[in-house]
């Protein structure tokens, strides 16, 4: 089966991975591994119907020891599958939605380009479990947004949900937990282009109400800066009428930043 790399992965010259030959690909020799056909036929309804809650959690243990046995799953109709772990998102015990986000997390990593369509549909979904009071739910999340990032989608595919995640619509910890996730992908980024589009709602929470959020936006315009350059960036500052005090600590931030450690 064809791989689809990384929707991210762009070389120095701006040309897409997917340009470059397939051999450039080391996941490509390594044997894909079956997860469907090893399922139970019922996975899907005992999962989500099944009796104790320990059992239907061993079930999304199974899938997840199948999903990692190698960095690539063999592809096929994972719909069924992920229609059920998106409803296990929502269920009432904290362990079956961390193992369920960790599911979804590993079929990512595996299936890579496979997965793209599914990771972008759950992705609001995914974000706003981040408000969880559960920090397990919260910390599994973050694995699951880590290993998508660095598989299956770009943060132009999330530019969209990141920004109404990051808008005074959502929560205050749902907006530090975002900026984080970011603040961690954007060093990663090979085109600048692809952090553009973040550039308006990162900004925007410079003057957050609640001063974690701020400090984090620091972080995440910061990163911004060393990519985009900083009059670019600070363009866009301007427009939200930063104070002095606030100011000054974005270009400390960004100075630290570009400081050898």
């Amino acid at each position: 089966t064809k791989q689809t790399r990384p929707a991210h992965s762009v070389q120095p010259g701006g040309e897409s991975a997917q340009d470059e030959s397939e051999d450039a690909d080391p996941l490509l020799n390594l044997p894909p591994v079956e997860v469907l056909s090893k399922l139970p036929k019922d996975w899907c309804t005992k999962v989500l119907k099944g009796g104790k809650w320990n059992d239907r959690k061993t079930l999304i243990d199974d899938l997840n020891t199948l999903a990692t046995a190698s960095p690539r799953i063999q592809t096929g109709d994972f719909h069924e599958v992920v229609k059920s772990l998106r409803l296990l998102l929502s269920d009432s015990m904290v362990l079956i939605v961390s193992a369920a986000c960790k599911a979804l997390g590993n079929l990512g990593g595996g299936l890579r380009g496979e997965f793209r369509n599914h990771a972008l549909n759950l992705l609001p979904i995914i974000l706003d479990k981040l408000k969880d009071k559960n920090r397990g739910v919260v910390e599994a999340v973050h694995v699951t947004l880590d290993q998508w990032y660095s598989s299956c989608i770009s943060m132009d595919d999330a530019s969209d949900s990141i920004a109404a995640s990051l808008g005074r619509s959502s929560t205050p910890k749902v907006r530090l937990e975002v900026l984080k996730w970011v603040s961690r992908c954007l060093p990663k980024i090979k085109k600048a282009t692809q952090a553009a589009c973040l550039t308006e709602p990162i900004v925007g929470c410079l003057n957050d109400g609640v001063l974690e959020v701020r400090e984090a936006s620091y972080q995440a315009t910061a990163s911004l800066m060393t990519i985009l350059g900083q009059g670019s960036v600070l363009e866009k500052v301007d427009e939200v009428d930063l104070d002095p005090k606030k100011r000054k600590k974005l270009l400390n931030t960004y100075e630290e930043m570009r400081s050898p450690s």
